[in-house]
């Protein structure tokens, strides 16, 4: 984990998410999206 961003590896994919105030947020949008893919 890098220091203000988050690296999620889903389905052999890297999703970079800024991390800030709407982390949980961001989170759930990105896993949807993945998901959907």
């Amino acid at each position: 984990p890098t220091s203000g961003y988050q690296v999620i590896v889903m389905q052999r994919r890297r999703w970079i998410v800024p991390t800030g105030s709407c982390d949980t947020d961001t989170l759930q949008i990105f896993s949807q999206l993945a998901f959907q893919r």
